[in-house]
């Protein structure tokens, strides 16, 4: 069925509105004669169309006269928020002149009078002449409404701002930190217990270690329909505790792209395997290490969402594991029976829908959300009338309970369970060609009703926000601050009463996740990614919105018109466009036609994106960034990261909208534009990991800043460190270096630090430690703090001991430090007073020889030491003797401490801390004058009752192994070139049946 359009966003327009008014629109409106009370109509005839499109998006099913009728209010939408956009950037450039000549009254500047070189001139008469020819458009399209007989639906309106409402008031504000595991849990799902048992047994069976056969890999699909929960399936088995002991390597491949990429399937696995990022570009060489990796070990591979059976053949996948134990198994999820049938070794798992009463578990669970769904009986006998019409598919259970969690009134209930929609979005299909292969005929894919049901329901101002998702590559795992930063550029955010835009677009995102629109990624707390089911009705109520480039890069339009040319060499108008995102697995180096992505993007596409607010350009190959974005007047969010930028040109500081500027990784920039301060909408400024020696000019300027990455401090050039003074809403974290060039201790001073109440970590970097003076401990004492902080890193400190407000319990909440090569200290500071620190690492402190009673406590204190430590390391400590140790009548020390790392401390030869009830890992290396583990007599299970892991290395004078009994939970055990240990009686032993690697060298 042809595409659907999505709802209007009214709020996109307040938003702007209130940007113009309070920008210098009546200098505007007076010197240049900009027809603003003309724009101003034209938005109220907007709100007219926008109070009936619940009722359009329902009828355009019927009427595609309705549809197109919706597309010409878009369309219209569109227009004036140009027309906003011209007057908002205008005003801004006249600010930004005004208060670079120095007048203190507010100046409209000429086009010659201005310093800055300006990419278009302001035609207030050809702009009156638009705003004219919108507003008699809109004029004529509000009496079409009446013909189409388009009311106001009123109960709908009234059920999104009642879902909104009792969200906002419902949700804990910590509610999805606690309540959204990375992984399924088996609490979570219904129904699949036998399908659980049979897919495990099924992995732990048919192998052989004596077998050499040369197929040591099977193939296991897993074929439903989408959304009835294979990839939920797959989790569960790939998370169980059998499978995790059964297999030496695990791994998980989302795949879902239209022609099968053995480079980056290859990267992923080895990248997952080994748990570290692989730079590499040669396909052989990532080959020969993945086969190095797998070699002699038994390995699951799960290989999510495979569409194509052709071109992942699995024959020539099993070649990829040549090199695996037999017994090693992959497991893939498929909506496709060919697929399964072409790939798999086994007959496919072909999972059913649910049964009812499993079907009503998981909606009970989801709508009531913990409460005792006994006392809303009422509710339950509508709830299963809701479950039926789901016809038990898991995933359209989940989205109606989550639509209505928190929400017990009766309306909101009746009004689903009675919506005309359920008939009406019935059999509306995706289709699925895009990923067919030549051999495989196309297909369709049914959209639930459930999946409409959930969108149109959505408060007006989310629809977009969820349809904004589409530009992502399926199965994409978007950090949740870039995706609040996008829709922040798109202005699809409406601004709150004594609330930051963010943390607006927080609420946002906590509302998408709550109803399952959006999910918590697998892989990190920080990301979120979207289910390929919903990721399929994202692209279909958008598609005539986004254009895709390749499989990494989309381009997003606004209107029609625009996307039915799917050729880039041949568009109609890209003018319009909004939205520019490459991801970061974009191939930049792949031919389209006769030339690279890269080339295209560059030279084909940006010089016709006039309207372009986002513009992400992660990874690419360029090294000088093309004149066409500098005229990019709406821009407001540029993303640069990992390119081979030397230097980010001046004549970007012209684009005064930009809210955010990511150069992270940028390993060649050197320096930033001189006329940064300009940018005065600017919000976020990622510069970690560059080559960048100073920080502009009148950085103080920025006061909009909310995140700063990076202030590097140069030598008697570029801004002080007096200019972090202005810069009073930083959020986050803040990493401040080049302190050597500090010349003013005064200046440290008027910084302030200690007014940065939103500072969460703060980073203090000398590049040099060998200068040592009193203004080394002046500097780091004039950079305190407030108290809040949680995490602190100092590097190359030179001074020989630290300020005293550095362990202070007035910083309290200290959660983790580091310190690293200071190398002149001879001392620490009171680190046991932290009552919350969790995590200390000490590295490199050369002038140290004794770590004494004042490391638990200063003075008389009461607290007890460290009585939070969780994780505490020493490294390269190369004159530290002796550690004193507080027994019990002193309070005790390390209660909670879990790992212990000592590495390269060359002359420690006291005993190490004992009687540590909680550490589970010890680990040393490097220690020559270590002598024994425990004092005399004392037994492993005495001194570290809990331990799991014991790892030591290098340690020259280590004599002997505690005799006795060692802890019965002891899983590894690795001891290597310790030349004086005496063999330990292996009866030792013998009981520790937890035991899984006992590795003992010289």
């Amino acid at each position: 069925m042809e595409n659907v359009r999505f709802a209007g966003a009214a709020g996109v327009l307040e938003a702007l509105t209130r940007r113009v008014v309070e920008s210098m629109v009546d200098v505007l409106v007076v010197e240049k004669k900009v027809n603003y009370q003309m724009l101003e109509k034209a938005t109220t005839l907007l709100s007219i169309t926008d109070a009936v499109m619940n009722d359009a998006e329902k009828e355009q099913i019927r009427n595609p006269d309705v549809k197109n009728w919706i597309c010409e209010v878009q369309d219209a939408e569109f227009c004036v928020q140009d027309c906003l956009e011209m007057i908002a950037y205008e005003a801004l450039r006249c600010k930004v002149q005004s208060s670079q000549s120095g007048n203190v009254s507010t100046k409209v500047l000429s086009s010659s009078e201005s310093s800055i070189t300006t990419t278009t001139t302001f035609d207030a008469k050809m702009l009156n002449l638009r705003i004219c020819q919108i507003h008699d458009k809109l004029e004529s399209l509000v009496t079409l409404k009446s013909s189409f007989g388009l009311k106001e639906d009123v109960q709908n309106r009234l059920m999104q701002k009642l879902c909104a409402t009792v969200f906002l008031e419902a949700v804990p504000q910590n509610y999805f930190h606690q309540n959204m595991p990375l992984d399924v849990l088996a609490s979570d799902v219904y129904g699949r217990e036998t399908e659980k048992e049979d897919l495990i047994k099924l992995l732990l069976s048919d192998y052989d270690d004596d077998d050499d056969t040369v197929n040591n890999i099977s193939v296991i699909p897993i074929c439903g329909i989408g959304g009835i929960g294979k990839t939920t399936l797959a989790q569960l088995v790939f998370n169980d505790s059998r499978v995790n002991k059964h297999f030496d390597l695990k791994a998980w491949v989302s795949v879902s792209e239209q022609e099968f990429d053995i480079f980056k399937f290859t990267k992923s696995i080895l990248e997952t395997v080994t748990c570290k990022p692989c730079y590499s570009k040669d396909l052989n060489f990532l080959q020969f290490k993945l086969h190095e990796e797998l070699m002699g070990k038994r390995f699951l591979l799960v290989l999510d969402d495979i569409w194509d059976g052709n071109s992942i053949h699995k024959d020539s996948l099993k070649i990829h594991f040549g090199s695996v134990r037999h017994g090693s198994k992959i497991v893939v999820t498929t909506r496709s029976k060919d697929v399964a049938h072409m790939i798999g070794d086994v007959p496919s798992f072909n999972l059913q829908m649910l049964s009812f009463q499993h079907s009503f578990q998981l909606f009970a669970k989801h709508a009531f959300n913990k409460v005792d769904s006994g006392a809303f009986s009422h509710l339950q006998i509508i709830g299963r009338k809701i479950v039926k019409k789901c016809e038990c598919l898991p995933l359209s259970v989940k989205l109606l309970g989550c639509l209505l969690r928190f929400d017990f009134q009766l309306e909101a209930w009746e009004s689903i369970l009675n919506s005309d929609e359920w008939d009406l979005y019935n059999g509306i299909s995706i289709s699925e060609s895009q990923h067919s292969s030549p051999i495989t005929e196309p297909k369709e894919t049914v959209v639930p009703p459930a999946l409409w049901l959930s969108y149109h329901y959505l408060p007006r101002h989310l629809k977009r926000c969820f349809a904004v998702c589409s530009i992502f590559p399926k199965h994409y795992q978007v950090k949740k601050e870039t995706l609040i930063k996008i829709w922040m550029a798109l202005s699809l955010l409406q601004p709150q009463k004594d609330m930051r835009i963010e943390e607006v677009g927080h609420i946002y995102l906590n509302h998408l996740m709550s109803r399952s629109l959006l999910q918590q990624s697998r892989s990190s707390q920080l990301s979120v990614t979207m289910h390929d089911l919903l990721h399929d009705f994202a692209t279909l109520i958008s598609k005539e919105y986004y254009f895709k480039l390749d499989d990494q890069v989309s381009l997003s339009l606004v209107s029609k018109m625009q996307g039915k040319n799917s050729e880039i060499q041949k568009p109609k108008s890209f003018s319009k466009a909004k939205v520019l995102f490459a991801s970061t697995e974009t191939p930049w180096r792949k031919v389209i036609g006769k030339v690279s992505v890269s080339e295209l993007v560059q030279h084909e596409v940006l010089p016709r994106l006039e309207s372009l607010r986002v513009l992400s350009l992660v990874s690419c190959p360029i090294l000088y960034l093309p004149c066409s974005v500098c005229s990019l007047n709406s821009l407001r969010y540029l993303d640069l990261s990992f390119s081979l930028l030397k230097e980010v040109p001046n004549a970007i500081c012209s684009l005064y909208n930009l809210e955010t500027l990511l150069l992270s990784n940028c390993r060649k920039l050197c320096r930033l534009p001189s006329n940064m301060a300009n940018l005065i909408n600017l919000r976020h400024l990622d510069i970690k990991k560059t080559r960048l020696t100073e920080m502009p000019m009148q950085m103080g300027r920025l006061k909009n800043l909310q995140t700063l990455s990076d202030f590097v401090l140069g030598n008697q050039s570029g801004s002080g460190i007096e200019e972090l003074k202005e810069l009073q809403n930083l959020h986050g974290k803040l990493c401040i270096s080049g302190l050597q060039n500090i010349s003013d201790v005064g200046k440290v001073l008027e910084a302030n630090l200690k007014d940065k109440k939103f500072l969460s970590e703060l980073h203090l970097k000398w590049d040099d430690d060998s200068y040592t003076s009193n203004k080394e401990r002046e500097v780091l004492d004039g950079l305190q703090p407030l108290a809040n902080l949680k995490i602190l890193i100092i590097k190359r400190y030179g001074g020989r001991t630290f300020p005293n407000w550095l362990g202070s319990n007035l910083h309290c909440h200290m959660v983790s430090i580091r310190l690293k090569d200071c190398k002149n200290c001879y001392s620490l500071p009171p680190f046991g007073q932290l009552t919350y620190l969790k995590k200390l690492d000490v590295v490199g402190f050369d002038s140290l020889t004794t770590i004494g009673r004042e490391f638990y406590c200063n003075g008389s204190s009461l607290i007890k030491p460290f009585r939070c430590l969780e994780s505490l390391s020493f490294c390269s400590m190369s004159e530290w003797q002796n550690w004193y140790l507080v027994d019990d009548s002193e309070g005790g020390g390390f209660p909670n401490l879990q790992p212990l790392y000592l590495e390269d401390c060359p002359k420690l030869s006291e005993t190490l801390p004992y009687g540590l009830p909680s550490l589970r890992s010890l680990h040393i290396s490097g220690c020559q004058q270590i002598v024994a583990l425990t004092p005399h007599d004392m037994e492993m299970h005495v001194a570290y009752p809990s331990l799991q892991t014991l790892e030591i290395y290098h340690c020259a004078n280590l004599q002997s192994l505690p005799g006795g009994s060692w802890p019965a939970n002891l899983k590894l055990l690795v001891i290597s070139h310790c030349e004086n240990l005496t063999p330990p009686n292996h009866k030792v032993f013998h009981d520790l049946k937890s035991l899984e690697k006992l590795c003992i060298s010289w």
